[in-house]
């Protein structure tokens, strides 16, 4: 029995438990290659339409960029929104009151 920081006792293989059984950088289903990154890495690249086999993940990405150059709104922002990041709330609502924040550029 292994004793934890509050004193409780703990089987050793509760602990062993806890340990994921894939390697760090993967999870569980294999994954190594985020689509977040293939995204970024097809930007850099000429948009090709992928092979009949090729992995769905390359599918999506292609599908999603070609829905951006084709300004299909919801394509088109999805691919802003993950490369660029959300826009900022500019505003705040309390209740019935509405705060809006304005940038000012007060260096003169």
């Amino acid at each position: 029995m292994v004793r934890t920081k509050t004193g409780r006792l703990m089987n050793p293989n509760s602990l062993a438990n806890l340990k994921p059984p894939w390697k760090p950088g993967e999870n569980g289903h294999g994954r190594v290659y985020p689509l977040k990154e293939r995204l970024y890495h097809a930007l850099d690249k000429p948009l090709t339409e992928p092979k009949a086999g090729a992995p769905a993940g390359e599918q999506l990405v292609y599908a999603t960029l070609k829905g951006a150059i084709d300004l299909v709104p919801a394509p088109f922002h999805e691919t802003w929104d993950r490369i660029e990041g959300k826009v900022p709330e500019k505003h705040a609502i309390l209740g019935e009151l509405i705060i809006r924040f304005i940038e000012d550029d007060d260096s003169d």
